[in-house]
């Protein structure tokens, strides 16, 4: 279903069911974590789910930096409410380098997340 190409010790990847509500039944989520500097991780997505949407979580700059990127777009909070986090459709899932992704693939149809 989903394939991995990259060291184990630099990635790490997990599923999870979407929550119910927000997304249809059977769907899922996937989390992944690059570790390494460089582009290591790719995930082929076997699903041929078209509707995926990708939430891309990197540093500005540096990994210690202050401030965080979602789908290549600083993020700035305001001190009371949390900015807009727009997901972005991909058709394949690759995480970047030194990178907190998240997948929502929502018509995975997944028999144990009904």
């Amino acid at each position: 279903m989903i394939s991995i190409e990259g060291g184990p010790d630099t990635v790490r990847v997990y599923a999870h069911c979407a929550k119910p509500g927000s997304y249809p039944v059977g769907s899922v989520t996937l989390y992944a974590l690059n570790l390494h500097p460089t582009n290591l991780a790719v995930l082929q997505n076997n699903l041929n789910n078209t509707d995926t949407q990708a939430y891309l979580l990197t540093p500005l700059g540096k990994l210690t930096s202050t401030k965080v990127q979602l789908n290549s777009k600083t993020l700035d909070f305001d001190g009371t409410s949390l900015p807009p986090m727009p997901g972005t459709t991909v058709s394949s899932i690759t995480v970047p380098p030194q990178t907190f992704g998240f997948w929502v693939l929502p018509n995975a149809n997944v028999k144990i997340c009904s």
